[in-house]
């Protein structure tokens, strides 16, 4: 939408009692997508469908003896059009976020747990809900913000693994070679566990020769070039199917060493919490990690401490 083209702007006054009056008023305007300038003062991109929307919520404050007026203007002093366009920007994409928080607690599910019959049907209730939600803020992100595609991607992602898991059809991890990742910068949620704690000692002793790790927040992270993201949702490495995400690593680099794939085989069943492999290391060494998480706070430490640990135990690992 241009920048030149008029505004609606709503200005309203609201008896003090009663108090629904004001609280309905407040959550029409909120669900319209209206940007509030001043106490009383509400703005939207000037076009028929929202002049029909401040014209029904005008209709609801005067059945209610207040005062509204509807008007047509531009900005010629102290706020411009750009301005308020980066408001409405920064109002949607809180409610993406929002919105993405809902939507990443679903997907852990699918990362973290084997989901049951009755966890699917959760899911796709949950589901169905939050798409409409979707559906309707995309409609009034009047400026198309940056939160809106990494939204719709992580829904329709959670939507394809939804059908993969009914339909028993999931993809196998895609053969990668070592050489295109050396010296990269590898990137995972911080407060690292079982998984990423063995997915960083597995890059560094076998895939990356000078590796870098970085640990961030999911919701507000954004790729750079030259890092690669393990076991974060939409990360070029993170579980499939049912692999975690070391099983991915070793599978995605052809990774022949047995040790290694019952490493990787121990690392399935402790962080999917499942008994797939059953090995009789397997609660030993989850019990030894776990130690490691409780006793060091920081990333850095906990992979220190796990890597020597991993060192030592590969070559007795055997299949």
């Amino acid at each position: 939408m241009s920048k030149s083209k008029p505004w609606l702007m709503l200005l309203h006054q609201i008896p003090p009692k009663p108090d629904a009056l004001r609280v309905r008023v407040w959550r029409a305007l909120q669900k319209i997508g209206a940007l509030q300038l001043k106490n009383s003062v509400y703005v939207l991109p000037s076009d028929t469908k929202n002049k029909s929307k401040f014209e029904t919520v005008l209709g609801e404050i005067v059945s209610g003896k207040g005062d509204a007026f509807l008007c047509e203007a531009q900005f010629i002093q102290g706020i411009d059009s750009g301005e308020i366009i980066a408001h409405f920007n920064v109002d949607r994409s809180e409610r993406y976020r929002r919105l993405a928080d809902e939507l990443r607690e679903l997907q852990r599910l699918f990362l973290k747990t084997k989901p049951t019959e009755s966890d699917l049907m959760g899911v796709e209730h949950s589901i169905g809900k939050l798409e409409r939600q979707l559906t309707e803020l995309k409609e009034l992100d009047f400026f198309n913000c940056d939160e809106q595609k990494p939204t719709c991607k992580l829904l329709d992602e959670i939507l394809s693994r939804l059908r993969n898991l009914r339909t028993g059809e999931l993809p196998s991890p895609k053969k990668m070679d070592l050489v295109d990742f050396q010296e990269k910068v590898w990137v995972t949620r911080s407060g690292v566990r079982i998984d990423r704690v063995a997915c960083a000692w597995l890059i560094a002793k076998y895939i990356d020769r000078r590796p870098t790790f970085k640990f961030v927040s999911e919701s507000d992270y954004k790729p750079k070039k030259n890092e690669v993201r393990f076991d974060m949702f939409d990360g070029e490495f993170t579980h499939i199917g049912d692999r975690c995400s070391m099983e991915v690593l070793v599978d995605s680099f052809s990774l022949k060493d047995q040790s290694i794939r019952v490493l990787a085989e121990i690392i399935h069943d402790l962080d999917l919490k499942d008994t797939k492999f059953n090995r009789a290391e397997t609660p030993g060494i989850g019990m030894v990690i776990e130690g490691i998480v409780k006793s060091e706070q920081k990333d850095k430490g906990r992979i220190k401490k796990a890597s020597a640990i991993f060192d030592d135990l590969i070559g007795t690992l055997k299949k």
